[in-house]
């Protein structure tokens, strides 16, 4: 949990820092793969309060309400964005933007990047910060919820975030 909240927080008000925070947030909040993030486009964000996420991995779409971090976030980044098309723009290693795209490459590249900037740990990759978000989500969380959340299809990819419990039928209620 420090660890999200320092990935979350530590970046430089420079406008690559203040994209950087909206990716990480993105990326720990939502539990995005970094296709999905590198997918975001400014029309997603539409209705306030809320994100459409293109899932090309399984061939969904759904809706999902952005945290307090990330709306913060958002409107930070705001100044920065492009009016429309994809949400996340490139930068280059002086810390501006560019009109490029952020690319799933370029987003895990730049994972790579914070997490030894800010964390000290090496080789980190977005689907590292898809595994937190799941691990975590999954304790106060029902399995089909998580399932919806993390745009997965089965029962089977979920549950191997969810941790084994130590007295195994706490919560199991009968009606009888």
């Amino acid at each position: 949990a420090e660890q999200a909240r320092m990935l979350k927080t530590e970046h430089a008000p420079t406008p690559q820092g203040i994209r950087d925070r909206l990716l990480c947030c993105l990326l720990l909040d939502l539990g995005l793969r970094a296709s999905e993030v590198a997918g975001l486009r400014v029309e997603d964000l539409a209705e306030p309060g809320y994100v459409i996420v293109q899932r090309p991995k399984t061939d969904t779409v759904d809706r999902m309400e952005l945290s307090r971090d990330i709306l913060q976030a958002l409107v930070a980044y705001t100044p920065h964005q492009c009016e429309e098309g994809l949400l996340l723009r490139g930068s280059r290693k002086n810390g501006r933007l560019t009109e490029q795209n952020m690319s799933v490459r370029a987003i895990g590249g730049r994972v790579k990047i914070l997490g030894r900037d800010i964390l000290g740990v090496w080789e980190l990759s977005p689907h590292d910060l898809r595994h937190t978000w799941a691990t975590r989500a999954a304790k106060n969380s029902d399995p089909f919820t998580l399932r919806d959340a993390g745009g997965w299809t089965n029962m089977q990819t979920p549950g191997r975030y969810v941790e084994r419990a130590k007295v195994v039928n706490e919560g199991i209620q009968l009606d009888y």
